[in-house]
């Protein structure tokens, strides 16, 4: 399967700013079962979501996106096809940023108690991040919303960074 994807954001620190920001991905995804699946995916292109220093504190901002490379895998649970919805998957990806040092690792679980409703829970580790991010999604055919949160340091305190994307799959 090939496809590509659009993602809009929307995001804000707590007490802060709102930016928007759109950005697109184009991959491939191989899967050999129903229930597993390896995909490369290009992103970076589009604009994202970043913090900048602004009066003296940090303020959400849109930024021009790094092109990555990301490979993945996916694992659902229970492996049985005649099942329409997992209610457990797994997913692993490593990502390499163009121009950068270093390799990004991800981890995740999701958790689907309905079949349109998904919480989460992941890590991501790299040379300059150690960070554990939390959300849930919502999804009818090839529309998603997905809504995040982790922590982020603002002048030494803990703030929570919040983000809601809105995504369509062609």
């Amino acid at each position: 399967m090939r496809g590509w994807s659009a993602t809009l954001l929307d995001g804000a620190i707590s007490g802060t700013n709102r930016v928007a920001a759109a950005s697109y991905a184009l991959g491939m995804n191989y899967a050999p079962v129903p229930d597993m699946s390896d995909g490369l995916t290009l992103r970076g292109l589009g604009t994202g979501l970043g913090f900048i220093a602004e009066g003296g504190s940090e303020v959400a901002a849109e930024e021009v996106l790094p092109r990555v490379l990301e490979a993945s895998a996916v694992m659902e649970y229970p492996s049985d096809a005649y099942l329409e919805q997992p209610f457990l998957v797994l997913a692993l990806a490593s990502e390499k940023a163009f121009g950068t040092t270093g390799v990004e690792y991800r981890g995740g679980i999701e958790f689907y108690p309905f079949q349109f409703l998904a919480l989460r829970f992941g890590y991501v580790a790299g040379p300059s991040i150690h960070q554990q991010r939390y959300g849930l999604g919502l999804r009818e055919g090839p529309v998603s919303l997905d809504m995040a949160a982790y922590p982020v340091m603002i002048d030494g305190s803990k703030s929570i960074y919040e983000q809601v994307s809105v995504g369509v799959e062609f």
